[in-house]
């Protein structure tokens, strides 16, 4: 998949103006096409959070990246199971990363049926802040969705909302579920 053309801002001359998403009707008001970034977990609060991701996507005539991060010691823990057993073959790095693209596979299709936007689907294992920071820089993405996933193992926590809030340089929105209330998107 090829990267969306990005405006900067000496280019506003050159852009073509039949390529602006015009949202209020004036000429010079519109909103430039962007990358999305939303990590995922696998967990019921994926949906949400992957939707509007996608949703916000497309209204700014932008891609969709759905991250699926295993972390380092679940890693380990599933090379040791295995390692367990003789009859099974070693847990491979690559093995770890096509489960977790099949996971934000998964996440992207039970939650986009409907919203027209181009999806790029990533699986990665270690740091779930670092993989954030280093795909959303690789697929030019300057929007972040998180997903406060409450699940055991799977919060997220409090070091990964600051290392992510502190070193990305765009909007991070995080969605949460509190009090009876679903997946209301809080932008910080």
């Amino acid at each position: 998949m090829s990267s969306p053309t990005r405006a900067t801002p000496g280019d506003a001359d050159r852009t073509n103006p039949s390529d602006r998403t015009d949202r209020s009707g004036g000429a010079d008001d519109y909103i430039e096409a962007s990358g999305v970034l939303v990590s995922v977990a696998g967990t019921v609060h994926d949906p949400g959070v992957v939707r509007a991701a996608g949703a916000h996507a497309a209204v700014t005539g932008g891609h969709l990246v759905v991250l699926a991060v295993l972390p380092n010691d679940a890693f380990v823990e599933r090379q040791r199971a295995r390692a367990a057993v003789p009859e099974l073959r070693r847990f491979a790095l690559s093995e770890a990363e096509m489960e977790r693209r099949h996971v934000a596979r998964r996440a992207a299709r039970r939650a986009l049926g409907g919203v027209d936007v181009p999806v790029t689907v990533v699986g990665a294992v270690g740091r779930e802040p670092d993989h954030v920071l280093a795909t959303a820089r690789e697929h030019g993405c300057d929007h972040v969705f998180l997903a406060d996933r409450p699940a055991p193992g799977r919060a997220l926590t409090r070091d990964t909302l600051s290392a992510v809030c502190e070193r990305f340089e765009g909007p991070v929105t995080v969605l949460s579920e509190r009090d009876g209330e679903s997946d209301r998107p809080t932008p910080l």
